[in-house]
């Protein structure tokens, strides 16, 4: 027997809520990036990109993060254009790659995975920054530490209501595919 859906939301499908909650980070990145710690703040785009590689796996991951990756490279930053979509789409991709690989965990593994992700996404930006030519990206170890961890944190912390929310923008709502998420 099929689910019944909300007819009142039924038209709005995946291929439109996926854009839509990206157009939301593309709002909410800028009020986010006031709510800094030591000059660091959570990655919506990332953490976008993450949770569409775990809900949707690689080719998606990577796709939506390329997606992002261009939004984010639309903001006001002095790095190369391309910088972001190019970090981005590997992370999804990755984080797609390696959620293909695992089977259903506990709640908190998506968590989990966002967070030491996140970590491990701004330190890739930093090494492909400092491989474009920007190395006043790595200023001393200590700042890019700093950076990681208020990044990694943040989007983690995120992550608990965000994720279920890309889950259903993906229209992933049943178990078929609900890696981690």
């Amino acid at each position: 027997m099929k689910p019944m859906s909300n007819p009142s939301t039924q038209w709005l499908g995946p291929r439109l809520r996926m854009p839509l909650l990206l157009v939301g980070v593309l709002i909410l990145q800028p009020v986010v990036d006031h709510l800094s710690l030591a000059h660091a703040h959570a990655d919506l785009f990332l953490l976008f990109a993450i949770g569409a590689g775990l809900v949707g796996g690689a080719e998606r991951g990577g796709l939506w993060g390329f997606v992002a990756g261009l939004l984010a490279d639309l903001q006001p930053v002095t790095t190369p254009f391309g910088l972001n979509a190019l970090v981005l789409t590997m992370v999804g991709f990755a984080v797609g790659q390696g959620s293909e690989a695992l089977v259903r965990g506990p709640w908190w593994l998506g968590t989990a995975v966002a967070t030491a992700t996140s970590a491990l996404g701004t330190l890739l930006y930093v090494a492909v920054a400092i491989l474009v030519g920007q190395g006043g990206l790595l200023q001393d170890v200590r700042t890019v530490a700093t950076v990681v961890a208020v990044v990694a944190v943040a989007d983690g912390t995120l992550s608990l209501p965000f994720l279920p929310v890309i889950r259903w923008a993906a229209g992933r709502t049943g178990t078929a595919r609900r890696v981690m998420v």
